[in-house]
């Protein structure tokens, strides 16, 4: 899901065939910031799906992209190529809707009554358990929308050879005569948590999902924007070779696209520096984002793992202003997106949290990744080494495990806008590993007292016992195996998950190159542009002294 809106529709049908919202218009002719995207975005697969409920006035958009790559599920990919080069006709009889409520509803027996009339009606005499306790589920019986409504398809096949042909859309007419209107306004009315899940129906197969949807405590006329917003918009023109900066989109207010408007709350007004110290003292520069977001949030839940059930839990549990602060910043004040990314976020952190340590106690003991020390802002140190004295499994989930482990339990026993400082040690290649590791052996193997001289290995100690401590041990590489424990998908992994959950934590990431990743390689790596301002490749390890102070680098073994 990309975005969504609610727009209210004129009351009367002679108003409602003018208005620029028609059910029977294609949605990438009328809403031209929506054609800006399709157009703009062609290597990507869009759908765009509406709701015209005629009953309550009110017309809804989702906009939604392809996100599985083409290939990776060819069942997956037949199915969208049967429905998106189809007919019309043929396309009515695969697209399907199914809902579904969270506990927690308030259902009156009025609206009982539509629910078990609309399914047992268009359903096939299938009753849906409408739940003897509010905490229950509701869960309908998948929608062939064509059998309840009237449905419009635009894009693609029926296209005509005119640009832009990677979309395909669907709006639903419901009237007031249509039955469902009325199962709609009973669970779209108020306050109450509802999934719609969009499907398409396959041949000879089970239907796809092409998209689940979760609305939570969503009142349909407060959320709606009124139809008197929209006239003056007829006039924008988009062309189809124009390629708008993000700058030009958000100049002024004349010039900020229509998407943009629906999408966002505001534009970023107040930026803080990208890098400096952290800590729990610092004044909020969102208060009122923070207060605008704890309120949106009040009262929604997600499903949590708790040992052997689920439970819902709230999103507001457990998160701090500070938290909230993080992903405003994140998101460029966007609002809408930062509230979609903090209950993605959460219901991911209840998923996960706690780690069961057994599933990474090796990784744990290894010491790969762990926290020690500050830089010369008073930013926590976390390092990681991808060379150790061992073996590596090869078992990406239990390196993640216990790179999450040890970040968790550091921020939840922090306050505030922490941000760590991370050192990078790349270490050395397979191949110079190799070679380190067979003139150790070599070593240990001429260091090994022989029968006739079973002191000779003591008589040249080269060290005096006052010595030891003096300095922080360091590791001789020339005597230890020494073995990579990463690879390409472990830090894919790792950045994926640690930049989307952990905005705004990150201070520097001070990268030590090697030959194995030389300073040109590690500059290739495609980064954000926000990531790419607070990462540093260093030239040697011999830099670090420009952001940690000597005694924080002796201490940690990495003084030069």
């Amino acid at each position: 899901l990309v975005g969504w809106h609610r727009f209210v529709t004129p009351p009367t049908s002679e108003e409602r065939e003018k208005f620029w919202l028609c059910p029977g218009k294609d949605p990438i002719e009328t809403i031209p910031s929506l054609r800006q995207i399709v157009t703009r975005h062609s290597d990507l697969h869009f759908i765009v799906v509406s709701y015209h409920n005629d009953e309550l006035n009110l017309a809804t958009y989702f906009l939604l992209v392809r996100s599985l790559p083409i290939g990776a599920d060819e069942s997956f990919d037949d199915t969208m190529n049967n429905f998106i080069n189809s007919s019309a006709k043929e396309r009515n009889k695969r697209f399907e809707l199914r809902l579904s409520l969270a506990p927690g509803h308030s259902w009156s027996s009025l609206a009982k009554v539509a629910i078990q009339f609309v399914t047992v009606t268009f359903l096939g005499g299938k009753k849906v358990d409408t739940g003897a306790e509010r905490n229950s589920r509701i869960v309908f019986p998948g929608v062939l929308m064509s059998n309840v409504t009237k449905l419009n398809h635009f894009g693609r096949s029926l296209r005509e050879n005119t640009s832009p042909t990677n979309y395909v859309a669907v709006n639903a007419h419901m009237n007031k005569s249509t039955a469902t209107s009325l199962l709609l306004r009973s669970i779209t009315v108020g306050t109450c948590s509802i999934d719609y899940a969009v499907a398409v129906n396959a041949d000879n197969a089970q239907g796809r999902v092409l998209s689940v949807i979760r609305m939570v405590n969503v009142d349909s006329q407060q959320s709606a924007i009124p139809s008197s917003y929209m006239p003056s918009l007829e006039s924008e023109t988009v062309e189809e070779d124009t390629s708008l900066s993000a700058d030009h989109e958000v100049e002024g207010a004349s010039d900020v696209s229509f998407w943009s408007k629906v999408f966002r709350f505001g534009i970023p007004s107040k930026k803080p520096s990208v890098g400096g110290a952290s800590g729990e003292n610092q004044d909020e520069l969102y208060s009122d984002e923070i207060d605008v977001i704890y309120e949106i949030l009040d009262g929604v839940r997600v499903p949590a793992r708790e040992e052997n059930r689920t439970e819902n839990k709230l999103v507001r549990l457990n998160l701090t202003r500070a938290d909230i602060e993080r992903f405003v910043i994140a998101c460029e004040c966007d609002l809408n997106a930062a509230v979609a990314r903090i209950i993605k976020s959460q219901t991911w952190r209840f998923a996960t949290f706690p780690i069961d340590q057994r599933l990474c106690r090796v990784e744990l003991d290894s010491l790969q990744f762990f926290q020690q020390g500050k830089d010369q802002q008073n930013n926590p140190i976390f390092v990681f080494r991808n060379s150790l004295p061992a073996h590596w499994a090869g078992n990406v989930r239990s390196t993640m495990l216990m790179i999450l482990h040890r970040l968790e339990t550091f921020f939840s026993s922090s306050s505030g806008l922490v941000k760590v400082t991370v050192i990078i040690l790349t270490g050395r290649s397979s191949k110079e590993i190799e070679r380190a590791n067979k003139k150790s052996n070599r070593k240990k193997k001429a260091a090994t007292p022989s029968q006739e001289h079973p002191d000779e290995s003591l008589a040249d100690d080269g060290g005096d016992e006052d010595d030891i401590g003096s300095q922080a041990p360091e590791i001789d590489l020339t005597t230890a195996d020494y073995h990579i424990h990463s690879n390409f998908q472990l830090v894919q992994q790792m950045y994926e998950l640690l930049s989307f959950h952990y905005p705004e934590r990150l201070n520097k990431a001070l990268i030590v190159p090697s030959k194995a990743f030389p300073k040109r390689r590690i500059s290739s790596f495609a980064l954000s542009p926000i990531t790419q301002t607070r990462v540093v490749v260093l030239n040697t390890q011999a830099d670090l002294k420009k952001y940690v102070n000597e005694s924080e680098l002796q201490k940690l073994g990495l003084a030069v």
